[in-house]
């Protein structure tokens, strides 16, 4: 497995972009996903104000190599929905602001790349808290997605992760006991 962890920093908050070496085809009308996603969560019952990031998985599941490339910002490197007991959760400033500049030619360029070959994975820390408010117990429900080829979108398919529950304590509740 190859790892690339990233932090939380202010420069650095957003998606990038993936683009398949020679994707395979099965009939002109449907395209397979080369890769899949995979989350969890650092801590599944953090206090209000300590949620981690998520932890992200992609496992290249083609028999080819494929190629990775991310941009500085990575909010825009996959499309969160996020819910808090059952509602929508709203953004945060910092990542409202990030989106009003994610179209410019700086925030989209790829500053890595990274290829991987079949059954091969790369992890990522997503700093998901950085993103989204989730400053109020509940039950969160997050799920990723994101095009297999988002460059040629007649050949593209939408690849959705595994879909994750984090519980938000309030800052005062005593810790868990874990068995």
């Amino acid at each position: 497995m190859k790892s690339i962890c990233m932090t939380v920093l202010p420069l650095l908050a957003s998606v990038g972009m993936l683009s398949a070496v020679g994707a395979h085809h099965a009939t002109a009308q449907e395209t397979k996903a080369v890769f899949t996603i995979d989350i969890a969560a650092k801590d599944e019952n953090p206090k209000t104000g300590q949620v981690g990031p998520l932890i992200v998985k992609e496992k290249n599941v083609s028999a080819h190599e494929i190629d990775l490339g991310r941009t500085m910002d990575q909010n825009t490197w996959y499309r969160i929905e996020i819910r808090r007991n059952g509602g929508p959760v709203p953004k945060t400033e910092e990542m409202r602001r990030r989106e009003a500049r994610q179209k410019t030619a700086d925030s989209m360029a790829s500053p890595f790349f990274l290829t991987l070959k079949p059954g091969e994975e790369a992890q990522f820390d997503l700093p998901i808290s950085s993103f989204y408010e989730m400053t109020e117990p509940g039950v969160y429900e997050i799920t990723l997605a994101r095009e297999a080829d988002p460059e040629h979108s007649g050949r593209t398919v939408t690849v959705k992760s595994n879909t994750i529950s984090i519980t938000v304590l309030p800052a005062d509740d005593p810790p868990s006991k874990n068995p």
